[in-house]
């Protein structure tokens, strides 16, 4: 592979042997890339001519379908694909990665593999290889595309060049209501890398107006001074988290500890303690002591009454701050759902439960169903509240007013 300076190349990599062989409108429609987009990718790609790529985050597979098509008449070039999902986000019937089984249905093994419904921080170490091309395009709330950057990094060569796409989707979800996320992981992650970097020199991404277009998508060369300076990224961590990896945090940890000084091990571990308290308290407080502290008063006899996602979030919350759960979970499908992360399951108790004074935390979804509950239990002496938030502001509320 070419090592040239990105910088300073010699080419204008939308305008450079753009290597496109499929014409089907469902993928381009699909796409979440835009023509300047794909043929800046495509460009690079024919022009370094990397041997091993990666890409994280696979989605439908218009991306993939790019990346393949750069590399179809290049013998021994190949791409790993790494997908947290194992469907399309936006149509769970349909596989991760569809369009490339419909562009290349005769796709050689050794031109691509996909590997799907892990985080990237569990399979990267098995690879047995390193990459001189990534493109990084998962989830854009911060900071999964940061701590995807930090286990990739080791597996990265010199010169490597990363793609981060969406790096302006911020500007987007700002401007419309009930956005999922604001977006800001692409751009955090684009500022906070050291390296050389590019973007198409036409802007055509319209997020704020049809007069003032945007890029929305850059290329990093990775180099010693990327290493040096990992630390900004670090630093990024501390920004607020607009979601909490509960389910991979503890195998993000163990890369990062594997390939990475005590320091920023340390730092690492102060941005998950901070940012639990923040996501977890519906952005309530930065006071982690307070929220631990909290957490182990929540008094013994306090049940919590549902087995689906939510509970098993909130055991995954003590379980990263090594508090022991020790809480009752009751649900009425006990007989379906014996135990989850460990804990067993209890059908709901009505013995005795109006001579007791007892908290009740619902972690159901549905809206209804939380309030029938809720009505119930309240007419017979119990403190009902909806979700361990609700739990941790009141009594942090409580702990400030008796301060």
């Amino acid at each position: 592979m070419k090592t040239d300076d990105i910088e300073n190349l010699c080419i204008i990599p939308e305008d450079y042997d753009y290597a496109y062989s499929d014409n089907s409108d469902g993928i381009i429609q699909r796409s979440e890339m835009n023509e300047t987009e794909r043929k800046f990718i495509s460009g690079l790609i024919r022009y370094y001519c990397p041997e091993n790529i990666i890409e994280l985050g696979v989605s439908y597979g218009s991306g993939t379908v790019t990346i393949l098509n750069a590399i179809i008449d290049k013998p021994g070039a190949n791409l790993v694909s790494i997908d947290k999902l194992d469907y399309y986000y936006k149509d769970i019937s349909v596989p991760v990665g569809s369009a490339v089984y419909e562009t290349f249905p005769n796709l050689e093994e050794t031109k691509w593999r996909l590997i799907s419904g892990r985080d990237p921080s569990i399979v990267l170490g098995d690879l047995a290889r390193v990459f001189d091309f990534a493109v990084i395009d998962t989830s854009h709330a911060h900071p999964i595309e940061s701590l995807n950057f930090l286990c990739l990094l080791p597996y990265l060569k010199d010169g490597a060049i990363v793609i981060i796409h969406d790096i302006s989707l911020f500007l987007f979800c700002n401007s419309i209501d009930n956005a999922p996320n604001q977006s800001f992981a692409p751009r955090i992650l684009a500022s906070s890398v050291v390296g050389g970097k590019l973007t198409p020199r036409k802007k055509t991404t319209f997020y704020v107006s049809e007069t003032e277009p945007v890029n929305n998508i850059i290329a990093v060369q990775v180099t010693s001074e990327t290493r040096k300076y990992i630390c900004n990224l670090f630093m990024s961590l501390l920004l607020p988290w607009e979601i909490f990896p509960y389910d991979d945090i503890k195998s993000i940890r163990s890369c990062i500890a594997r390939h990475y000084s005590t320091k920023f091990v340390e730092q690492f571990d102060e941005a998950v303690r901070m940012n639990l308290a923040w996501v977890s308290s519906n952005k309530m407080t930065f006071s982690m002591s307070l929220y631990e502290r909290i957490l182990c008063e929540l008094p013994g006899n306090t049940v919590f009454y549902g087995a689906g996602t939510n509970m098993v979030k909130i055991i995954e919350i003590f379980n990263t701050l090594n508090i022991p759960f020790e809480f009752e979970i009751w649900d009425i499908n006990a007989d379906k759902i014996s135990a989850i992360k460990g804990h067993r399951i209890c059908f709901p108790n009505n013995d005795n439960i109006v001579n007791e004074s007892r908290t009740m935390v619902i972690t159901l979804s549905n809206k209804g169903t939380i309030s029938g509950i809720a009505e119930n239990y309240r007419s017979l002496g119990w403190n009902v509240v909806n979700g361990l938030n609700q739990v941790v502001r009141e009594m942090i509320i409580a702990n400030c007013e008796h301060d």
